[in-house]
């Protein structure tokens, strides 16, 4: 009989932290029964979609005040052995469930916390918590130095469904030869942060040179698309599913990703999968992920300066090829088989582990 793991995201909207727990399920779902917990309509359709009788997925849709006695009635029914919180806030009084080993993944530090929330995830990570995640080494840094050693840092991994990593790349004319506009992407939500109305500005101003698809959804899709929707090389695909999503990476030339805060964001590394140059914002996850600009160009957040940094990349051809070559190199060191020895071991870890 299998361990069970149950997984609570009680965020409504399908992103990259719930992208995480689907990954995370997909990974261990043959080791793992598992039991999910979800407000997202898109999260709970996507892991019904798997087929598989083992995993119980469970849509709640209430407020904010009985969420957590749904979610405890939930967990004692069904009696899993870990409990991970996937980031939301307002699930996680139900910590306080007795004789569960708990973990907490955490994508943002500290510092874009506050209030009541950063006392409380202080509070959390020193007092309930059996083990936290965390998906890069900033975040880690900014908790209290007293719990480091509960502390894993495992980073998000890439997905290898489609196709192998050469053939990817083998098959991109685009980088040898500049035979039509180039194609700019960004995919990510549409939100305050993510900064997508300064990257249209810039492309606006290769709009010969240049077409921008925009793929993804949030709530400032409406102003953006009501402000820039006339410009003529700027694409807006909305939602795409993941089985879709490939396609876009395929046909890109430059990916670009200039948000003032990502944990450790699945779009930047999908492009780094289907070897795609990138243009990246110079935060903490980005720097880590391209080593400081070993694997893509590095810009400050105004519009000037990407519009410098996107002429670089349309005049040097050979510095695009160069970059996704470089690419199949870094991309090694976010397999999935790295993630699943580390879940593993720490998942087996509280299992076995006897007070």
């Amino acid at each position: 009989m299998k361990n069970k793991i149950a997984i609570i995201d009680v965020a409504k909207i399908y992103g990259g932290q719930q992208q995480v727990v689907e990954r995370i399920v997909k990974l261990l779902e043959d080791t793992y029964d598992f039991v999910v917990i979800t407000r997202s309509k898109e999260l709970y359709s996507r892991l019904n979609s798997f087929g598989n009788n083992k995993i119980k997925v469970f849509y709640i849709d209430k407020n904010k005040i009985l969420l957590g006695f749904e979610i405890m009635k939930i967990i004692k029914n069904e009696n899993p052995e870990i409990i991970i919180f996937n980031g939301q806030f307002e699930a996680h009084y139900s910590c306080l469930l007795p004789k569960r080993k708990k973990i907490f993944i955490r994508h943002t530090s500290l510092q874009q916390t506050s209030g009541i929330k950063r006392i409380v995830y202080k509070i959390e990570a020193i007092f309930f918590s059996n083990a936290i995640i965390v998906v890069n080494d900033f975040i880690k840094d900014q908790l209290p130095k007293c719990i480091h050693q509960k502390v894993k840092v495992i980073y998000n991994w890439y997905l290898n469904e489609f196709e192998d990593l050469s053939k990817n790349r083998e098959n991109d004319k685009s980088l040898t030869a500049k035979e039509s506009k180039l194609k700019v992407l960004y995919c990510g939500r549409l939100a305050k942060g993510k900064n997508v109305g300064i990257i249209i500005e810039a492309c606006n101003n290769f709009k010969e040179l240049i077409d921008l698809h925009i793929v993804g959804d949030g709530e400032e899709k409406e102003d953006l698309m009501r402000k820039y929707g006339r410009y003529e090389n700027i694409y807006f695909h909305g939602f795409v599913n993941y089985e879709e999503l490939h396609k876009y990476y395929k046909m890109a030339d430059i990916y670009i990703n200039i948000s003032n805060y990502e944990a450790f964001p699945l779009s930047v590394l999908d492009a780094l999968f289907y070897g795609v140059p990138m243009i990246l914002s110079k935060i903490p996850a980005h720097l880590d992920i391209s080593r400081n600009g070993e694997y893509a160009l590095l810009v400050d957040i105004n519009t000037e300066d990407i519009k410098n940094v996107l002429r670089k990349m349309i005049d040097d051809q050979l510095l695009r090829y160069n970059l996704s070559k470089k690419s199949a190199l870094r991309i090694k060191d976010f397999s999935p088989e790295i993630a699943k020895k580390k879940l593993l071991e720490l998942f087996n870890s509280l299992i076995n582990y006897e007070k």
